[in-house]
């Protein structure tokens, strides 16, 4: 399902794919395209000039991600035109092996999605995109918490000791599975750019407070979390909780009285779901660059809005729903949901295309609560 490289080959490309699926993806069974608008509307069926605008070769149109899902859906499984009628079938409908075929479809027509369309692929100076691409030349720093190693470092492991032949600077950063993941994307994708990180407490204040920022962590291990946010006038802050004081922050969105917390899932003590933080807007320092803020309530939910894209298999999805959610804003906010697997302890990527994942939604001052 490649583009081909010609003008305006990608929405071809995708237009055809669209066809094909109707007409070929099943064998011995086309779809009607009023079938299809059926099963795509609900109880409102789609027009099928719409239908026909989609799959039109010399004129496509580029459907929004989220039809391009619901045709995944549909075509995972002909259950979908069972009894002689359309319909899109639900996510708890659909058993292990049409998930399987729906995820692997979807993911096929947003790569061509992505060759159709004008999502810029790089910040330009003054907006903000939905990657981890920079402009050429770029600085580019990764902004870290320091750890608090106790009193005296009675608690800190010896390699955090500069005396100690064996001293380990990174052992004093905080949240280093975020930092990782992100650092070794940010170099692969950026290679022509000055990508570094430091702790929070070592920034030049004239210096590199003014370059590209990537604030990682909450406001307990890193003060820029609590001051460049509040700068940026970004309305979701982090408040201390009293189930949580020891341990981290929860997200509070609101004024006064009227204010919505979203906390953590624990069970028996247990973390099962984080909350995260991904925000981007311009930097409070310098209009020209982009502050961006990867936070949690805990390390889990940092790395989670780390990996929602930098993970290969689900940022490319991600991608397209903030570019479609936030299409010409010059800052947004989302916190989701970081799902954390019981027996291994590791998060998982958010999938911002299943709305249960989004709780709370913000560009310039619009905001959707989940």
């Amino acid at each position: 399902m490649a583009a081909p490289n010609v003008p305006g080959g990608g929405r071809v490309a995708l237009a055809r794919s669209l066809r094909d699926l109707r007409l070929r993806h099943w064998a011995g069974r086309t779809v009607p395209q009023r079938t299809l608008a059926e099963a795509l509307g609900g109880a409102k069926p789609l027009s099928l000039s719409l239908i026909s605008s989609w799959e039109n070769e010399k004129s496509p149109t580029v459907p929004p991600t989220g039809r391009l899902r619901d045709y995944a859906t549909f075509f995972a499984t002909e259950r979908s035109v069972a009894a002689g009628r359309g319909r899109l079938l639900a996510d708890d409908e659909l058993d292990d092996a049409e998930k399987a075929t729906r995820d692997k479809l979807y993911e096929q027509l947003l790569g061509l999605r992505t060759g159709a369309t004008d999502v810029p692929v790089s910040i330009a100076p003054g907006q903000v995109s939905f990657n981890w691409r920079y402009p050429r030349n770029s600085e580019v720093r990764v902004v870290c918490g320091k750890l608090d190693l106790g009193v005296q470092d009675e608690l800190a492991h010896p390699y955090t000791r500069p005396g100690h032949l064996n001293h380990t600077d990174l052992l004093t950063f905080a949240d280093v599975d975020a930092l990782v993941e992100l650092f070794g994307h940010l170099r692969m994708v950026n290679p022509e750019s000055d990508v570094r990180f430091v702790r929070a407490d070592r920034l030049r204040e004239a210096d590199e407070l003014t370059s590209h920022l990537i604030l990682l962590g909450g406001i307990g291990l890193n003060d820029l979390s609590e001051r460049l946010p509040r700068q940026a006038r970004l309305p979701v802050r982090q408040v201390v909780h009293p189930d949580f004081e020891d341990d981290g922050e929860v997200f509070e969105v609101g004024e006064g009285g009227d204010t919505t917390q979203f906390l953590p899932q624990l069970s028996s003590d247990t973390l099962t779901e984080d909350v995260g933080l991904f925000a981007r807007m311009p930097n409070p320092n310098n209009s020209a660059t982009t502050l961006t803020i990867c936070n949690g309530v805990f390390a889990r939910g940092v790395y989670g809005s780390v990996r929602l894209l930098t993970d290969d298999k689900l940022r490319k999805q991600n991608e397209s729903y903030l570019a479609a959610r936030f299409a010409g804003a010059d800052r947004f906010a989302i916190l989701m949901r970081v799902p954390v697997l019981l027996l291994v302890g590791t998060a998982l990527t958010p999938d911002l295309q299943d709305e249960k994942t989004r709780l709370y939604e913000w560009c310039d001052a619009v905001a959707q609560v989940g």
